[in-house]
């Protein structure tokens, strides 16, 4: 009985010391599971509204609508869990880019993150933090700060997406350099 008592808890000593098995998931779907769907509803939740009735922001106004920002703030910031997890897929087999003549295919993109993982954990990283100021801004409910960050998360994103997701886009590489990102 001790000696079956102590294989099993070696065995479990042993499936918790083996390097964790690769997300389940691929940054394409991630990305539309995830990451698009809460930066969307950031994006949304504060901007300036100017219309018939004159111009104004448009803020939570809440306890519940400001915890619903720092719920979509906390996908943001989770992301780096799963996209510097090594072992991940860009997308799932046969899946092909939208519009190939601006969008690398899969392959590309896979080759290219492999290649630069050190760089493609940096964007990463740089997403939980943009992700961080604008939990930050929700949690002292301050629209105005909250937009600043919300800048820094569309940077976040679109330095990432230029290098890895449209790098030969020369009308986005334009668009960037005149709105500030890297």
């Amino acid at each position: 009985m001790r000696r079956r008592l102590l294989l099993t808890a070696g065995l479990l000593l042993l499936a918790a010391c083996s390097r964790p098995e690769p997300p389940r998931t691929t940054v394409q779907q991630y990305m539309e599971g995830e990451i698009n769907p809460a930066a969307e509803f950031l994006f949304h939740s504060v901007q300036e509204i100017a219309d018939e009735h004159g111009a104004r922001l448009k803020a939570p106004q809440t306890p519940a609508e400001w915890r619903e920002v720092r719920e979509q703030a906390a996908v943001l910031q989770r992301a780096p869990e799963l996209l510097t997890a090594r072992g991940l897929k860009v997308a799932p087999p046969g899946f092909k880019a939208e519009n190939p003549p601006v969008e690398s295919e899969p392959a590309w993109i896979q080759k290219a993150m492999d290649a630069n993982r050190a760089d493609f954990d940096r964007h990463a990283l740089r997403l939980k933090a943009a992700a961080d100021a604008v939990a930050l801004a929700a949690e002292a409910q301050d629209p105005r700060a909250m937009q600043r960050a919300l800048d820094g998360v569309d940077k976040a994103c679109e330095s990432c997406h230029l290098h890895y997701f449209y790098p030969n886009d020369r009308r986005a590489w334009l668009q960037a350099r005149e709105d500030g990102v890297e």
